[in-house]
């Protein structure tokens, strides 16, 4: 059985908003199939991967820059990226597993002294 391939070729629309003239954005693309996004879990794999992918892509962008202004660049740079990729993918089980980070991530912030 073929499990066909959902690949998503970005122009670097995110990747221009968070780097706001700092840089040249770069295009990315990032792949997943059908059965990778069959389950919660496995579709929470996938989102774990896309993050590290959007990590690696904002790092490379930003390595020159340093302090608290390059570090949230950074991050909406990342967070860019992830939500446009899961948006294009459009897939129930990947819009979970990113709702579910975005809840975490948020109850983290707010924790911390």
């Amino acid at each position: 059985m073929t499990h066909p391939t959902l690949s998503i070729i970005a122009g670097a629309a995110a990747l221009s908003a968070a780097l706001a003239g700092t840089a040249q954005a770069q295009d990315y693309s990032f792949s997943t199939t059908r059965s990778e996004l069959a389950t919660p879990v496995t579709a929470m794999e996938v989102h774990e991967r896309l993050r590290a992918e959007a990590e690696t892509i904002c790092a490379d962008e930003f390595a020159t820059s340093r302090g608290a202004v390059a570090m949230r660049r950074q991050a909406r740079c990342v967070a860019g990226i992830v939500e446009e990729v899961v948006a294009k993918i459009g897939h129930a089980n990947l819009d979970i597993a990113h709702a579910a980070t975005d809840t975490e991530a948020s109850v983290s912030l707010a924790m911390k002294p």
